[in-house]
């Protein structure tokens, strides 16, 4: 395979003089019959998988269908706003969601802290901290931040203790240089922050811990000012970076699963970039598409600067079908015929378009993403509803007025 980085072309700016992005997709229309019932099975499928990754103990979500010791801060983040899904499509009662809710909010009230943050990996079972990464991601956390508020908007009966959860976090101490930029990270185990790691892109995964930031009161409205909005284009689309080469969709689509961000900036860029990677499939003649970071079907992980062109995974064509819902529905048929589909778990997490070879681990994080991006296809931005009328959200949209 070329090198990947010689098929498109990328220029750097900042937010003040950020390039035209687009062409965006055609306006989507509504879904056919077909299409919904396909997408209805699919998701109820997904959140099946979502509960079988539920330690029954501690309300926490494994990090994968291993089962292994440790899970992550995202993963409880998006495992706490599936349920939420869940209820308001009618999967499971307002009682059985509360039920679920309370028990991982009660494991992570007891998560050890610092300013607090809850390390970003921690037993599923006995909730201590992981030895092995002693590191507190703010990244991460605001995909943590995100369900908490999604928890507190939609359940008066729990909205305390998971905006107490919220209103701990200390997202001052990673301010730096007087507001200019945050860092990303915190070594519990040496105390010390990763002064090397700048937050300085928009449209990555740092978008959430930025926005809670500044909606808090803890940094100022200017360190969006700094953002790199450098392009990249591809198949004739242009979209921001860091786009394939920073990990694919999942980087600047992930912060809308909870926040609105139909006509800012980012919003179109991720349209624009689900549009990119449908016309990238129709010019290579691929027999399907969506790339985003992901397990490869043969063990390693596709993350910053790995993605393969011939490895595809089914949550980016659903982080996509708010913009392309007729074609996300094509897509997820296509990926089925080629072995993606388990009998009653939804979608496994990659597929080689080359060696037809299926990634057949279950991701929760990918799962999670998936589940929640096609709830609000089938129940229309039911989630961003919640947490944009949150208090908090609607302070942060005000600060960042034209940015945002």
């Amino acid at each position: 395979m070329k090198c990947l980085l010689a098929m498109f072309v990328i220029a750097s700016s900042s937010f003040a003089d950020a390039q035209p992005i687009g062409p965006l997709p055609p306006a989507a229309g509504p879904l056919t019959a077909a299409d919904r019932q396909y997408l209805e099975k699919a998701c109820k499928e997904t959140w099946a998988c979502m509960v079988s990754l539920e330690n029954p103990t501690t309300g926490l979500p494994y990090d994968n269908s291993d089962k292994g010791e440790y899970t992550s801060v995202s993963n409880i983040g998006i495992w706490l706003t599936s349920v939420i899904a869940a209820r308001d499509l009618g999967y499971i009662s307002v009682n059985d969601a509360r039920k679920r809710i309370q028990k991982t909010l009660g494991s992570m009230e007891r998560f050890e802290k610092n300013f607090g943050f809850q390390q970003t990996w921690n037993s599923v079972t006995t909730l201590k901290p992981a030895k092995h990464d002693p590191w507190i991601s703010i990244l991460d956390t605001g995909n943590l931040a995100a369900g908490l508020l999604t928890v507190a908007s939609a359940d008066p009966a729990l909205a305390r203790r998971a905006n107490a959860l919220f209103n701990e976090l200390q997202w001052s101490k990673f301010v730096r240089d007087d507001g200019k930029y945050l860092v990303g990270g915190y070594n519990a185990e040496k105390h010390e922050f990763n002064e090397a790691w700048h937050l300085d892109l928009l449209a990555s995964d740092a978008l959430l811990a930025q926005f809670f930031a500044v909606a808090t009161d803890q940094a100022p409205p200017k360190v969006f000012d700094g953002l790199r909005t450098g392009t990249e284009t591809r198949a004739g689309v242009t979209y921001l970076e860091p786009g394939w080469n920073g990990g694919g969709l999942f980087m600047q689509r992930v912060s809308g699963l909870w926040l609105d961000l139909r006509g800012s900036l980012v919003g179109k860029s991720a349209s624009a970039f689900a549009w990119s990677q449908y016309k990238l499939a129709q010019e290579k003649k691929l027999k399907a598409w969506g790339w985003s970071a992901s397990d490869s079907p043969t063990g390693e992980y596709l993350g910053w600067g790995a993605l393969k062109e011939s490895v595809v995974t089914p949550h980016a064509c659903a982080l996509a079908a708010e913009f392309l819902p007729s074609e996300a529905a094509a897509n997820l048929r296509a990926l089925e015929s080629m072995g993606a589909r388990s009998e009653k778990l939804g979608f496994y997490d990659s597929v080689d378009l080359t060696s037809g070879k299926v990634g057949k681990r279950f991701l929760v994080w990918d799962q999670g993403m998936m589940f929640v991006a096609l709830a609000q296809v089938l129940k229309p931005h039911c989630i961003q509803k919640l947490v944009g009328n949150h208090p908090v959200v609607v302070k942060g949209r005000q600060a960042l007025q034209g940015k945002f």
